[in-house]
């Protein structure tokens, strides 16, 4: 970009950074150096040869080079013409950079909002993704604000305990009162643990109270999200599971005691023996 009387001065005007002659102009010196760099005497200092002709037709006779800087590296310069010879001392070179460090920072917040920006779609359609699938495998959604304490949950997640909408609040006792207390302590635990950073992905399965008064087998999920090294929202899923686990409850009785009288078997004399003798 340009400002003031230009008259196609840029148009062909090529800025090499290498170390050989082509790259001795205030700009090339200015972005290997790390440094402003400037000429008050276009016309006769030695530096300028290859771009004298062309600065002194447009009546440039002083110019000077300003790095701006990413990340502490260079990206570019702010260059500034004048028709005056000895046009930069210290002073207006001082002001200069100031004015390059606060481009720098404008570039810079910039990219970082581009950036914050992009991080934000991909997590919205992320978050889509997942929703989508959570609907097509009927589970319940819950989304944990963990610096608010405000919990999302679905009317799915509220439907699968027998529950309406607006019948559940938005905190997290909402959740963990229902929880049935031989299954709260281990929850509480593998939630916490993910919170740590212990694990990749939280999984629990538990007991929970539905609103007719009996428990149903819940499968819950979730993820931590993190801003400055803690953990700041957690997100996830619940799943009816409970005809598994009672299929798996009547396999495991079964298998332990007689179908008719519903007396110990075998297997389950077998069991209790090998357990005692552990002990031995």
């Amino acid at each position: 970009s340009s400002a003031g009387i230009i008259d196609g001065y840029l148009d062909n005007l090529k800025i090499p950074v290498s170390e050989n002659m082509d790259g001795c102009s205030p700009e090339g010196s200015a972005i290997r150096e790390k440094a402003s760099n400037y000429s008050n005497d276009i016309e006769n200092d030695s530096s300028m040869i290859p771009w004298a002709n062309e600065s002194l037709k447009k009546n440039f006779k002083s110019a000077a080079a300003i790095p701006f800087f990413l990340d502490s590296e260079p990206v570019g310069t702010v260059n500034f013409y004048s028709s005056e010879t000895n046009f930069f001392n210290i002073e207006i070179i001082t002001q200069l950079e100031t004015l390059a460090r606060d481009l720098s920072f404008a570039i810079k917040s910039a990219d970082m909002e581009k950036s914050r920006k992009r991080t934000e779609e991909a997590l919205r359609k992320s978050e889509e993704r997942y929703s989508l699938s959570a609907l097509a495998a009927n589970d319940g959604l819950w989304d944990w604000n963990l610096e608010t304490g405000e919990v999302y949950f679905s009317a799915r997640w509220k439907s699968i305990i027998g529950y309406r909408d607006k019948e559940i609040g938005n905190t997290i006792e909402e959740y963990f009162t229902r929880v049935h207390p031989d299954d709260i302590e281990k929850l509480k635990e593998d939630v916490d643990i993910h919170l740590k950073g212990e694990t990749s992905l939280f999984y629990n399965e538990h007991r929970i109270l539905q609103k007719d008064g009996t428990y149903k087998w819940v499968l819950t999920r979730g993820v931590a999200q993190w801003k400055e090294n803690k953990a700041n929202r957690m997100v996830g899923s619940q799943s009816d599971i409970h005809s598994r686990k009672i299929a798996e409850e009547k396999l495991s009785f079964d298998a332990l005691y007689d179908s008719l009288t519903g007396l110990p078997n075998r297997n389950f004399i077998l069991e209790k023996l090998n357990k005692s003798l552990d002990k031995i």
